[in-house]
């Protein structure tokens, strides 16, 4: 019987010991605690708009961001819908974001503005459908980022810039990551900042800078666009329209698309005349 117990004693210990350990480090300065998860602003899908820890560079003496800081969707609008970037396909520049893009981002950045702590920013993913193959084809693409105010100015540091979305990607595995201020993005697609936007440092074209206040800069009159602004891609013209004909046949000719695809297509080119 005696033996009996002292087993039953023996068996509690590891247990005991256990409990008084956890109780110990919960309470004992120096141990870090679990930090709390990003406050979601918005969500859908695997998109997101986020309010993050700050992101802390070495040697860095500035103490916080400026936040919260109030900054109105209709000025986020005109600064969004300025960068471009460079289309590895055709050289030629077109919007970073679309129009549902700058629409989600301007809304819910400027509500995640207005909530941050100076130990905070905004980080965020968000799809576009962008068009490829001469614009014949759309394809959903995913772009992140980190939004931080600053000394005035609203900076934006991109980390996957227009990369396609693998739907069914496990984002534990290959997580969309936001840009950082220590190392710049790996994408092929080079970025202009646009009238509004300049570059944070000048070998960063990932790193895009808006002055605070100088809104009314993009709301210019047809003829009196900045040189600086990237020339528009007009697909007008009869040469224009015969080129992404071929192209179309091309592709219905090696199967890509099938016969319904090319007639809607070539339909909707021919509209164009």
């Amino acid at each position: 019987m005696k033996l009996s117990l002292s087993r039953s004693y023996m068996a509690l210990l590891p247990a005991t010991f256990l409990v008084l350990t956890l109780t110990a480090c919960a309470s004992t300065p120096g141990v870090r605690e679990r930090t709390a998860p990003d406050a979601t602003v918005w969500q859908s899908r695997d998109q997101f708009v986020r309010i993050g820890p700050r992101e802390h560079v070495a040697g860095d003496s500035v103490q916080g961001n400026d936040h919260p800081v109030t900054i109105s969707a209709r000025t986020l609008r005109h600064m969004l819908s300025g960068p471009r970037i460079i289309d590895p396909e055709t050289g030629k520049p077109a919007p970073l974001f679309t129009e549902t893009e700058v629409g989600l981002l301007s809304e819910h950045v400027s509500a995640g503005l207005s909530r941050c702590s100076r130990d905070e920013e905004i980080v965020f993913a968000i799809y576009g459908y962008h068009p490829t193959l001469m614009g014949l084809v759309r394809e959903e693409r995913v772009t992140t980022g980190r939004f931080f105010h600053r000394g005035g100015e609203l900076n934006l540091i991109l980390g996957m810039v227009q990369q396609p979305v693998e739907s069914r990607g496990d984002r534990r595995l290959a997580p969309f990551t936001p840009g950082s201020r220590t190392a710049p993005a790996q994408s092929e697609r080079s970025v202009i900042p646009g009238t509004m936007a300049s570059n944070g440092r000048p070998d960063r074209t990932d790193w895009l800078v808006f002055r605070i206040g100088s809104e009314q800069v993009g709301e210019q009159l047809p003829d009196q666009k900045s040189a600086n602004a990237p020339p528009v891609d007009d697909k007008g013209g009869s040469r224009g329209i015969e080129e992404r004909l071929r192209l179309l046949k091309s592709l219905r000719d090696r199967d890509l698309i099938s016969e319904e695809e090319y007639r809607t297509k070539k339909q909707q080119i021919l509209n164009e005349l």
